[in-house]
C-alpha cells in the first residue's frame, strides 16, 4: 500500500513524500528510483522523498531489510525517530518499532554509519537519544524475515508475543503465568494462525484455545 503526503517532520526537509506501509501479517518488496530495494517488514512504514533521486533520505518506522544500490556523491540515509543511519552501497537490516527502545541496525554486506560510529559487515549496533552500543556480531537469523521466515532464539514469552502478534495479525494470550515464563526457541514460517499454533504447540507444549484471531495459552 503507497499514498503521497506532504508531512516528513524532524532531520528532514520539508518536500512531498510517498509512503509505504504494510500491516500486521503483511510484508512487501518495493524498487526505489535508484534501483535500491527495500524488504519492507510486518506493521511498518516507509517514507521516501518524491525527489529520491536528489535526495535519498528516507523514514522508516517498523523493520526493513535495505540492499542499498550504489550512487556516487549521493549517501543513502535511512532516519528512526532521531537516529540517522548512512551509507553508500550496502545490505543491512533497520529496525524501530514503537515497542523498541533503541533503533537496531545490522550490517549483511558492506559498512554503515550509525551517528558516528562506523558498523561493518555481519555486526550490529543498538542506537537511541542516550548514544549508540559498540559494534557486535549479527545474527544472520535476523535477516531472515525478508525470505518470509521468523526465528527467535531465547525470546522470552512475553516478548516473543509481541513478534508473533505482528508477524500473524494475531492476538495471543496467557491462560496462566507458568507459560508466561517459558522462553522460545523456534522458527515461524509466514502462514495461517493453524500454522502458528501448531509450533507454539509443539515448542512450548502448551493447550491452546483458540476463538477468531485469540490465541490463548495454557499449561498442559
Amino acid at each position: 500500500r503507497r499514498h503521497s503526503t506532504s508531512q516528513p517532520h524532524g532531520l528532514w526537509r520539508a518536500g512531498a513524500v510517498t509512503t509505504y506501509t504494510t500491516h500486521r501479517g503483511e510484508r512487501a518488496d518495493i524498487t526505489l528510483p535508484d534501483g535500491s530495494t527495500v524488504t519492507l517488514d510486518v506493521a511498518s512504514r516507509l517514507q521516501v522523498p518524491v525527489d529520491f533521486v536528489g535526495d535519498r533520505t528516507v523514514r522508516l518506522e517498523g523493520e526493513a531489510l535495505i540492499h542499498v544500490a550504489h550512487h556516487t556523491g549521493v549517501p543513502f540515509t535511512v532516519l528512526t525517530g532521531e537516529i540517522s543511519t548512512r551509507v553508500l552501497g550496502t545490505t543491512f537490516l533497520i529496525r524501530r518499532y514503537a515497542t523498541d527502545t533503541a533503533t537496531t541496525v545490522a550490517v549483511r554486506d558492506g559498512k554503515v554509519a550509525v551517528q558516528a560510529v562506523v558498523v561493518a559487515a555481519l555486526q550490529q549496533v543498538a542506537s537511541n537519544v542516550r548514544g549508540t552500543s559498540r559494534p557486535a556480531p549479527a545474527d544472520l537469523a535476523q535477516f531472515s524475515f525478508a525470505t518470509g521466515v521468523l526465528t527467535l532464539n531465547g525470546v522470552p514469552m512475553p516478548q516473543a508475543i509481541v513478534e508473533l502478534d505482528r508477524w500473524y495479525d494475531a492476538d495471543i494470550r496467557f491462560g496462566d503465568d507458568a507459560v508466561r515464563q517459558h522462553v522460545l526457541d523456534a522458527t515461524f514460517i509466514a502462514g495461517s494462525l493453524s500454522d502458528l499454533s501448531d509450533v507454539l504447540t509443539l515448542a512450548l507444549n502448551v493447550r491452546i484455545v483458540r476463538e477468531g484471531r485469540v490465541l490463548t495459552l495454557y499449561t498442559r
